[in-house]
């Protein structure tokens, strides 16, 4: 009894001394744990701060990006002469845009003949009731060498210089320069000099029907860079007969509102300028602050891609809003021209949007999600693939199981690429080039198949086959 009370007195302090043991583990485990949740704490603290200030600068750099854009879109192709001629040359060739300058080619030069007094001396006084059908044919005459004149090779070439030589320096002035002598200030206007077209339909007037000026004319050459006024006074010459002061003269701008217009254009240009540099710096800070980069840089690429998108639909609605204030008369003409801009517009907006996918395809491919790494892995096996297939085309070794894979599904990869080639002709806009490059494709596909599959159809060649062990060769039979 007492050797068996002496033995649980001994277990009893044995077991006590271990659960204080478990309790001062679990403790200090408790205190490690809480220690290292206080020190983490901060740090979350710190990186939900940076990824609420990632988003904000998401939606900034966006909207900055967005704005950039379309100022350097607005400066290239306002204030930029080369690309300027490159979107109004072609206009030229639109038969509404040619209906409107005919009216306004036809109109000042009816002023230029003056058929009232031409059918006043020409007619007898009796005759005078015939000057009103008259003057509406010698209208039609005059229109019709006018559009003869629109649509020839002359006059695309005077209207891109017209143009060329005008923006070039109406941007100088705008810039703070001085007028040059091609524009010039009449009242409140800073009219164009436009007198080199209507001096090339006058000259083509008198060549075919010298009696509508009375008599046979010498009309003198008259350029873009000339003074308005020193051209009108060489037609006046050759006519014969006053012209109005404003012969030839297109209004560009009020001269009241310049000195306005060219402080405008200034700011404008500093702004371009600072919000290119502005919305670098914000995708270099937006990257650098975000705790998740990638994921941020998916969110800038979606961000801008709205922007942009919410460009191209504001220009396509600003399109129909300006042809809506002008004179219905000329709101095709009108339509055409803004319409070139719209055009330009959109262009610029698909490449950006074409380089914003591009960077998010890749950002997404390269990540670490289970469907980017089992497409790369298996863009690898393709590429194995392809390899070995055109290895075994090269050197015929028909057991590749590419070969073999090719083979046995024939039919199907030729009819495949026939499909494929006819759906492209279906759906894209091709030319002569492009059109030959397509069949060139779609007939090296269909040789590649059927040389592929007739290499796996034969078998490796008996001349290419395994050498004959040593010692072995065909049996001879014996007499």
């Amino acid at each position: 009894m007492n050797a068996g009370s002496d033995s649980v007195g001994d277990a009893t302090p044995t077991d006590d001394v271990a659960r204080l043991a478990d309790e001062r583990n679990r403790l200090q485990a408790e205190v490690e744990g809480l220690r290292a949740e206080l020190a983490a704490t901060p740090r979350k603290r710190a990186v939900r701060t940076r990824g609420v200030v990632a988003v904000a600068l998401v939606v900034v750099t966006s909207i900055v990006v967005t704005v950039s854009v379309t100022a350097v879109w607005a400066r290239r192709n306002a204030l930029n002469t080369d690309r300027w001629v490159a979107t109004v040359g072609p206009i030229a060739e639109d038969p509404a845009v040619q209906q409107a300058l005919g009216r306004y080619i036809t109109d000042q030069a009816m002023t230029a003949i003056d058929p009232e007094e031409l059918f006043e001396s020409a007619l007898p006084e009796r005759g005078q009731i015939l000057a009103a059908p008259l003057t509406s044919a010698l209208r039609g005459f005059v229109n019709d060498q006018v559009d003869s004149f629109l649509a020839s090779d002359t006059f695309e070439r005077l209207w891109v210089r017209i143009n060329e030589v005008a923006h070039g320096r109406a941007v100088r002035v705008l810039e703070g320069g001085d007028l040059p002598p091609s524009l010039q200030v009449q009242g409140n206007d800073v009219v164009l000099n436009v007198v080199p077209i209507l001096n090339e339909v006058l000259a083509r007037i008198g060549e075919r029907s010298p009696e509508i000026f009375g008599r046979t004319i010498d009309l003198p050459t008259v350029t873009v860079d000339e003074i308005p006024e020193e051209a009108v006074q060489k037609v006046e010459s050759a006519l014969g007969r006053d012209l109005p002061e404003n012969f030839g003269q297109f209004t560009v701008f009020d001269a009241s509102r310049l000195q306005q217009v060219q402080d405008t254009v200034d700011l404008f240009n500093r702004l371009v300028v600072a919000a290119v540099i502005l919305a670098i710096v914000l995708i270099a800070l937006t990257l650098w602050v975000s705790p998740r980069r990638r994921r941020t840089l998916l969110q800038l690429m979606v961000g801008i891609a709205l922007g942009i998108v919410l460009i191209r639909r504001l220009g396509l609605r600003l399109e129909d809003d300006v042809v809506d204030l002008v004179r219905p008369e000329n709101q095709d003409a009108v339509k055409v021209v803004v319409g070139a801009f719209v055009s330009s517009l959109l262009d610029a907006t698909a490449w950006i949007l074409g380089g914003v996918a591009v960077i998010a395809a890749v950002a997404l491919l390269t990540g670490p999600y289970g469907w980017a790494k089992a497409l790369r892995r298996g863009t690898v096996s393709g590429a194995q693939a392809a390899v070995g297939a055109a290895r075994s085309a090269i050197n015929r070794q028909p057991d590749d199981p590419v070969v073999a894979w090719v083979a046995a599904h024939r039919e199907v990869l030729q009819a495949g690429g026939i499909v494929v080639g006819i759906l492209a002709l279906l759906v894209l806009d091709l030319s002569w080039l492009g059109l030959l490059l397509l069949v060139a494709l779609v007939v090296a596909y269909e040789l590649i198949v059927q040389r592929l599959a007739d290499i796996g159809a034969r078998g490796v060649p008996p001349e290419e086959g395994p050498p004959m062990p040593a010692g072995e060769g065909p049996a001879v039979e014996s007499r």
